[in-house]
């Protein structure tokens, strides 16, 4: 999860495995220990940095479905 990992309550873990999973190679997903606030971060080219964020886990999980499987 980066620099600040924290653990993560089991239905968490077992959620961000899933995204991970789905999304590992194109996302790096983790969260801000100081609000908790989900975020995702992709880098389709050297100067471009897209990011989405969500207040739960299961919602960035949609967002990032949303997102397709296109850069």
């Amino acid at each position: 999860m980066g620099r600040h990992s924290t653990a993560l309550p089991d239905d968490h873990a077992a959620n961000l495995a899933a995204i991970t999973q789905a999304h590992g190679s194109r996302w790096e997903v983790g969260q801000e220990p100081d609000t908790g606030v989900w975020f995702a971060v992709e880098r389709p080219t050297l100067t471009a940095l897209h990011v989405v964020v969500d207040h739960t886990l299961a919602g960035l999980a949609v967002k990032l479905d949303a997102q397709g499987t296109s850069s």
